[in-house]
C-alpha cells in the first residue's frame, strides 16, 4: 500500500530496490517484497508514459522481477472473486480493477465488489489509478470532513505536487 510514490523514480532498478526495502520493514518475505515492486513499477508504467492501461500486465509479466505474478498477459482477477488478506492476490485484484476500469468510481466499486481485504486492494488500486490518470468522478462526499491538520489533506496534496514535479521536469 505504501509503494504508490516510489514509482516516480526514473529507473525501474531504484523502483524495485527501494520497494523491495520498504517492504522488509512490516513484510519481509519473498511475496510481500514482489508485491511491493508490483505496486511501485504499476505506477511507474503510467507515471512515465510506458504503454496504455492495456498493457500493463505485459509489461508486469516481461519484468525480470515481477515475472510470473500473472500467469499470462490476459490473467485478470475474476470479477466479484473474494480476495484474501495474501499479498497476491490482493495485488493482482488491485491492478485488475485499475486495467478494466476508467473510472476512479468504477475502479473503487470493483474494490469493494470482491469482498475480503477490501481497504487493502483499494488503497492500493487508487494509488495506481491516481498515476493512470483515471478519470477522477468520485463522490465529494468521500473528501468532505477529512482530517486537515499537520499532516492531513492539504498536507498530502502538496507533497502529491512535489513528487509528481519530478516525474514531470
Amino acid at each position: 500500500m505504501r509503494s504508490c510514490p516510489i514509482g516516480v523514480y526514473p529507473d525501474e532498478w531504484h523502483v524495485v530496490e527501494l520497494a523491495r526495502k520498504q517492504a522488509s520493514l512490516t513484510h519481509n518475505a519473498s511475496h510481500g517484497q514482489v508485491s511491493s515492486a508490483t505496486i511501485a513499477l504499476a505506477c511507474h508504467y503510467f507515471l512515465y508514459g510506458l504503454g496504455p492501461k492495456k498493457d500493463l500486465v505485459h509489461y508486469l509479466n516481461n519484468h525480470s522481477y515481477t515475472a510470473g505474478l500473472f500467469d499470462n498477459d490476459d490473467d485478470l482477477w475474476p470479477l466479484g472473486q473474494r480476495v484474501s488478506s495474501e499479498a497476491f492476490p490482493c495485488v493482482k485484484s488491485a491492478i485488475s480493477a485499475v486495467v478494466r476500469n476508467d473510472s476512479m468510481a468504477e475502479c473503487l466499486k470493483e474494490c469493494i465488489d470482491y469482498t475480503g481485504d477490501v481497504d487493502s486492494i483499494a488503497a492500493m488500486a487508487m494509488g495506481i489509478a491516481s498515476c493512470a490518470e483515471l478519470v477522477n468522478d468520485l463522490p465529494k462526499n468521500l473528501y468532505n470532513g477529512l482530517e486537515n491538520g499537520e499532516y492531513g489533506l492539504s498536507y498530502l496534496r502538496e507533497l502529491d505536487q512535489k513528487l509528481l514535479k519530478h516525474v514531470k521536469s
